[in-house]
């Protein structure tokens, strides 16, 4: 019972559009500037840095907590990782942005592999499948703006303050 309370809150504490919620608190509506998502990239096009960094910290919350959690009230290994895996999956297909949730640049592409290695170097090897797991699933989440990067035309993000 207590890993199906912690897999329905983590996907559903990942669903929480904190970018989305930070621009509305600032009066603006990111799904309909830059990439028009929800993303903190997003965010940092709208608004500068600052909320950028705000909307981010929120949403690495959102992921810690759960996984968190799991590691403390769980003692399966493979419950952890789904736990773990939950967040992300509401990130980017959010029960409360109707399933459209994130989209972003090539950092978000490419730290989701420095995690794996820094895993595979440091954890066992469930934690790194489940690295795996992540990365594969974020890169084909973003397939979009991986062809949007090979083009040219994903939007920048301006570091304004």
């Amino acid at each position: 019972m207590t890993f199906i309370v912690l897999a329905i809150g983590a996907y559903l504490l990942g669903s929480i559009p904190f970018g989305f919620l930070v621009g509305k608190w600032k009066g603006v509506d990111v799904l309909q500037i830059g990439s028009k998502s929800a993303s903190s990239t997003n965010v940092s096009r709208a608004l500068g840095w600052k909320w950028g960094v705000v909307s981010a910290l929120l949403d690495f919350s959102k992921g810690f907590l759960p996984a968190y959690l799991a590691t403390l009230l769980l003692s399966s290994q493979w419950q952890v990782v789904a736990v773990a895996l939950l967040p992300m999956v509401g990130q980017v297909l959010p029960v409360f942005l109707r399933f459209k949730g994130r989209k972003t640049s090539l950092a978000n592409l490419i730290f989701p592999w420095i995690l794996v290695v820094l895993m595979y170097i440091f954890f066992p090897l469930y934690y790194v499948i489940f690295a795996v797991l992540g990365a594969s699933f974020l890169a084909f989440a973003l397939r979009g703006n991986i062809r949007r990067l090979i083009k040219g035309t994903e939007p920048d993000t301006p570091l304004k303050w």
